[in-house]
């Protein structure tokens, strides 16, 4: 199913079982460059997510538990250079270090 900008365009595409999401979801720019991706389970954010930048570059990544951060965090600068990293516990920030 796709999910449409007001000028036609997709701002996403995705399934969804009943009426969650669930699978594999990828989100766009307006510029049409792709800004996030990451799947859902029956509606919460589940697994690896990525992040992007309308220039394409990265900005973050991370994994969702029960639709909470958890696990380390990368974040990046507007270059695309790694800036950090954090770590999340079930949701709550547990630590960071710079790269």
């Amino acid at each position: 199913m796709n999910e449409l900008f007001s000028d036609g365009s997709v701002s996403a595409e995705g399934a969804h079982r009943g009426t969650a999401k669930h699978g594999v979801w990828r989100y766009y720019h307006r510029n049409g460059r792709l800004k996030a991706e990451g799947a859902y389970d029956a509606g919460t954010l589940s697994g690896p997510w990525v992040w992007y930048r309308e220039n394409g570059k990265l900005l973050q990544r991370g994994t969702f538990v029960g639709g909470k951060q958890h696990g380390e965090w990368e974040r990046f600068t507007a270059e695309g250079e790694p800036l950090d990293v954090r770590t999340f516990e079930h949701g709550r920030k547990t630590g960071s270090r710079a790269c």
